[in-house]
């Protein structure tokens, strides 16, 4: 929501920016494509995390 916010409030500021529903629907998939990515490469560390401690407890 924050971040919302921070678009809209820079969409005001400048004049040739367009709030409608394309400008919307453009920053919602953006932001969950930014949130997947996130959440696969954290997914990926803490899997890469817990195959060194399995590994470092079987010696």
């Amino acid at each position: 929501m924050g971040t919302f916010c921070l678009f809209v409030v820079m969409a005001l500021i400048n004049p040739r920016w367009v709030i409608n529903i394309s400008t919307i629907v453009v920053f919602v998939l953006i932001y969950v494509i930014i949130w997947l990515i996130c959440l696969l490469e954290q997914k990926k560390t803490v899997n890469r995390i817990n195959d060194r401690i399995k590994k470092r407890n079987l010696k």
